[in-house]
């Protein structure tokens, strides 16, 4: 996610000025360090507000303005006339749509931020929070699928080649230059917001989860938590310049979707405690198999092995927490996972 945020942020950026990718990635990355370093979640949750409100005057103004300029909702059926949808249902094409549906349904139950805010939250504001958010959100992706389809038709002023900027690049060309900066800056603070998230996420996994619980080191936590971002970051840039696109970067969340999310699930759903060690070793081995062949997938662009790595890490992991869940497993350690999130023991 972090990745792909940058990514995005840096071909914006790259679009709109003369900066290289590098320096746009450098930017971004110093901009996402400079707040989440001094306020940390409290800077996070500030910005996802922001962007909601941002984004809601782009679905509100924007949006309705650029249909307009560029001919009119009618103008969107084009879109269909002018494309080859021929290939639609052959294999390739629906195991793209798999992968593309996979990511998008498992990012809520194994996104570290979404569960850091369940934490923050108030209990009793948890649920219509969730479901307000939810109902909010839905319009914007339904909204902005509009400028794609705009651009994907001939006779739009925006028709473009790379997908990731089409929205934008329809607004550019339609909108006058005050407008089309305005929402530039609006869909560029949508992708920081993303972004201070993730980052925020990053360093809490690795500063309170591994070096705390799993390794028992003592450390100064806001220290650590700033240092964890700062090398966060560096990986992140370093990760960011790779040969590797922006789809396939977003692609790459539905194995860890895959291999995170049945777990969850388990933990929320089953009532009996679950053997810690089964679990874990569920997801080692689902991530060992899987996440080498979706890479190999992705390097060749090939949809087919993606699926095939789907399927495998769904097998791979479901098999022996299936089994702990309905009580075929030998009870040897002293460790289990509970539905309230914890090990029995603590």
């Amino acid at each position: 996610t972090l990745v792909s945020a940058v990514v995005g942020g840096a071909a914006f950026l790259t679009y709109f000025s003369e900066l290289s990718q590098a320096s746009a990635i450098g930017i971004l990355l110093a901009t996402l360090l400079a707040y989440s370093a001094i306020s940390g979640l409290g800077a996070s949750i500030l910005t996802d507000i922001v962007q909601m409100l941002v984004l809601g005057v782009l679905i509100a103004v924007f949006v309705p303005w650029t249909l307009t300029s560029a001919g009119g909702v009618g103008s969107i059926d084009n879109a269909y006339s002018v494309s080859d949808l021929s290939g639609i249902f052959e294999p390739s094409s629906l195991f793209f749509g798999i992968s593309i549906s996979v990511t998008l349904l498992t990012a809520p139950f194994i996104s570290q931020f979404i569960w850091q805010r369940v934490y923050a939250i108030k209990a009793s504001d948890l649920k219509r929070s969730f479901v307000a958010t939810g109902l909010l959100f839905f319009v914007i992706p339904l909204s902005l699928s509009l400028l794609g389809l705009l651009a994907a038709t001939q006779t739009a002023p925006g028709a473009v080649e790379n997908p990731l900027l089409a929205g934008y690049v329809v607004m550019d060309q339609v909108l006058p230059v005050s407008a089309s900066a305005v929402a530039f800056l609006i869909l560029l603070a949508a992708l920081l917001s993303t972004g201070d998230s993730a980052l925020v996420a990053c360093s809490s996994i690795i500063t309170v989860d591994m070096l705390d619980h799993l390794l028992g080191f003592e450390y100064d936590e806001e220290w650590t938590l700033r240092l964890t971002m700062l090398l966060v970051s560096v990986v992140i840039g370093l990760s960011a310049l790779l040969p590797i696109s922006f789809l396939d970067w977003v692609l790459f969340n539905a194995p860890i979707g895959v291999v995170m999310t049945v777990p969850v699930l388990t933990i929320l759903y089953t009532t009996r405690p679950l053997n810690s060690s089964v679990m874990f070793y569920a997801i080692v081995a689902a991530s060992a198999v899987s996440f080498p062949i979706y890479l190999y997938g992705s390097l060749n662009s090939d949809n087919v092995v993606r699926f095939g790595a789907l399927l495998l890490g769904f097998v791979v992991v479901t098999f022996p927490i299936a089994l702990d869940a309905a009580g075929h497993v030998s009870d040897t350690s002293q460790n289990h996972i509970t539905a309230t999130g914890g090990d029995s023991n603590d």
